[in-house]
């Protein structure tokens, strides 16, 4: 996958497309003067097979459009991001993924996701974008206890943070739209988490508002 923004973005976008190539292992240019059909030509050069467009308001990140090398839109997320200034220590090479919220699973096909564990039936598989054996390694068993109908939610998340989050991906369901304490503009959905290899949450997080998937 290959990363870019708008053509001057702003220093808070330039440090979010940073922290994302560094978690995911990817290639991020400035746009510069560079048409759409110019950047899907530069991903099918550099070997990419798809675009995350980093969109800003106010100098600040809030939408990331993910094309196929076609122009092809396949995903739309809006909101905002946390960044980071430390080091992210991912092993890119073994990244894995889960998501509490479906419709998103399609990032699995999009990010370079070694390994996709799916939370709604606690299977585990090897992601369509690495096939090499050397990366297959297995959390299904920690997966298959997740989502525990005898625990809390709160229990189910740190049990999934503490055993299974290693150089892994992991998108959250938030229930703000319920919460009347929260002003709509900041309510959240959903939000995807980077773990480093140590299991730990390395700061970098997309706050998911809206999204549209293609």
């Amino acid at each position: 996958m290959l990363i870019s923004t708008s053509r001057k973005p702003s220093s808070k976008t330039r440090a979010f497309c940073k922290n994302l190539s560094h978690a995911l292992g990817t290639d991020y240019i400035n746009r510069g003067k560079m048409s759409m059909r110019e950047l899907q030509l530069k991903s099918a050069d550099m070997g990419s097979k798809s675009i995350a467009l980093v969109y800003e308001m106010k100098g600040n990140p809030s939408k990331i459009t993910f094309f196929s090398n076609v122009g092809e839109e396949l995903l739309v997320i809006m909101g905002s991001v946390n960044t980071t200034k430390q080091h992210l220590h991912i092993k890119t090479v073994e990244l894995s993924f889960t998501s509490e919220v479906p419709e998103l699973d399609v990032l699995k096909d999009i990010f370079p996701i070694v390994k996709y564990n799916n939370l709604n039936n606690g299977s585990s598989k090897e992601s369509n974008n690495n096939s090499s054996k050397s990366n297959n390694y297995n959390n299904s068993k920690n997966y298959n206890n997740y989502n525990n109908p005898n625990k809390s939610d709160k229990e189910n998340n740190n049990f999934l943070a503490n055993n299974s989050m290693k150089n892994h991906i992991h998108i959250e369901k938030i229930d703000d739209y319920f919460d009347d304490e929260v002003d709509d503009f900041n309510k959240k959905i959903a939000a995807i988490r980077f773990y480093n290899r140590d299991g730990e949450d390395t700061g970098l997080k997309i706050n998911i508002r809206k999204f549209i998937v293609k």
